[in-house]
């Protein structure tokens, strides 16, 4: 409890630092990326006492700069809601509701791989997290300055809609792997958004609710007709990519792979590139790609179904085997005899023997088809 304000906090400031130091080191060892949310988490002076207002700007920026990395902070429900306690003074939480907003300005695009551009704007999953505290703070104030609840409404809303027309846009220009991207992330976003929603309990009769709850899932007259871009994204994503992007839990495994922003998994399945980065990553050794292979092995064969193989870790594997140094044979003489067989024969050695455009132009007019574009 913070004996001055009556308010349960979670993790203590040093131990959350310790979090974010965990899983991406070389933001303390590099500055890098600088961004306003990370310069806020580098500028937080360990050992001092925050005031609400400070420690929940810590928990916001520690989560933005984390949530993309293979161990994101566990501050989810924090900044959410148990933050926002209703015996605060409401000058306080007006201030995290103002700073909440204006956050969703920042760019997200130096600490994240998976995003998905179109017409010079941009759409990650940082937008969903965004969501799920600006519900927060519209939740906090529906009763204390309702002024200030129809402006974090009015921004959740524009925000979805600004989404939905950027799956439009790609749509217009048949562009098949960013309708792919980009259906995954607005999945992922309306999910936080409805999950939030459940968490604060907003009636049914809520303003807010009725505009912008299960957006993706059944026809809401009040949203408007850029909805039925996102029925479309959410039954792509179910269709096509729900089943490669998980929480990738085999990959916080190699430790090595937590030393630079880089390293950070793409949207899947598209891997290819990724995999090079890793065969030739100057901070790996070729032991240490060994052990990235091994734990993509891992993976494949514990999330892959009996009828959906895992393509992204298989296009990994096959991306990291073409570019290590010596070749594939090479490569397997840092592995396990039993791994290196692997490679040799079934779905791995079948799924890559595409080259990565020819994959890519593959899931490309399976989008198009599905979406009769």
């Amino acid at each position: 409890m913070d004996p001055a304000l009556n308010s349960t906090r979670g993790l203590d400031p040093a131990i959350l630092l310790g979090h974010v130091e965990n899983t991406m080191p070389f933001l303390f060892t590099e500055k890098k990326p600088f961004t306003p949310y990370t310069e806020r988490v580098l500028g937080f002076t360990p050992g001092s006492r925050p005031s609400h207002l400070d420690y929940f700007t810590l928990c916001l920026c520690a989560h933005y700069s984390s949530v993309a990395t293979f161990v994101p902070t566990d501050v989810d429900n924090q900044i959410r809601k148990n933050l926002w306690d209703q015996t605060l003074p409401v000058g306080t939480t007006e201030a995290m509701a103002e700073l909440t907003l204006a956050s969703l300005a920042w760019d997200f695009r130096p600490v994240t791989n998976r995003f998905q551009e179109a017409g010079g704007e941009y759409v990650a999953g940082h937008q969903g997290e965004w969501f799920s505290v600006a519900v927060g703070a519209y939740a906090a104030h529906r009763e204390k300055n309702p002024v200030l609840a129809r402006e974090a409404a009015a921004a959740i809303e524009k925000e979805v809609k600004r989404e939905a027309n950027l799956f439009l846009k790609l749509r217009r220009q048949k562009d098949g792997v960013g309708l792919l991207k980009a259906s995954t992330i607005l999945a992922h976003n309306l999910g936080d958004l409805d999950r939030v929603i459940d968490q604060w309990e907003l009636p049914e009769s809520d303003a807010l609710r009725t505009v912008v709850y299960k957006l993706g899932h059944s026809p809401k007259p009040a949203f408007g007709s850029l909805q039925t871009e996102l029925l479309d994204a959410g039954n792509l994503n179910k269709a096509f990519m729900a089943s490669e992007n998980h929480r990738h839990y085999p990959l916080r495994k190699p430790k090595c792979l937590r030393r630079a922003i880089n390293m950070i998994v793409p949207t899947g399945p598209f891997f290819d590139a990724w995999g090079e980065t890793i065969s030739r990553h100057p901070l790996l050794t070729p032991e240490e790609v060994a052990e990235v292979v091994e734990a993509l092995l891992e993976g494949f064969a514990r999330l892959s179904s009996p009828k959906i193989p895992l393509y992204g870790y298989a296009r990994a594997i096959g991306a990291i085997q073409r570019a290590f140094r010596g070749g594939p044979a090479r490569l397997s003489e840092y592995l396990p005899s039993k791994a290196a067989k692997t490679l040799q024969k079934g779905d791995i050695a079948e799924i890559n023997r595409l080259e990565p455009a020819a994959f890519e132009a593959q899931w490309a007019k399976k989008a198009l088809f599905f979406l009769k574009i």
